[in-house]
C-alpha cells in the first residue's frame, strides 16, 4: 500500500507520469559495529554509519525505478 503525505508538494514521475509527493531514498556507505558473544551467540551493537560516495538513489514509490541520483535533482522532480 502507498503512503501519502497530506500537504506536500507533488511532482510527477519521469519514468511512470503518475504523481508522487515522496521518493524513496537510498544511500552507500559503511555501517560499523562492535560484535560481542555470550551464551546467547553474537551480538551487534551499532556504532557509526560513514556514507560513501557522492552518488544516492532517489525512487519512485509507483514503478519503483531510480530516478534520480542526487539531491537537486530528488528536488526537481518534487517541485514539478
Amino acid at each position: 500500500e502507498r503512503i501519502h503525505y497530506e500537504g506536500l508538494r507533488m511532482g510527477a514521475c519521469p519514468n511512470c507520469k503518475e504523481e508522487i509527493d515522496y521518493l524513496r531514498h537510498y544511500e552507500r556507505g559503511e555501517r560499523y559495529y562492535v560484535v560481542t558473544q555470550d551464551e546467547g551467540g553474537l551480538h551487534f551493537d551499532y556504532q557509526d554509519f560513514t556514507e560513501g560516495d557522492d552518488e544516492k538513489e532517489y525512487e519512485c514509490p509507483n514503478c519503483d525505478k531510480v530516478i534520480a541520483n542526487y539531491e537537486n535533482e530528488a528536488e526537481k522532480i518534487l517541485e514539478d
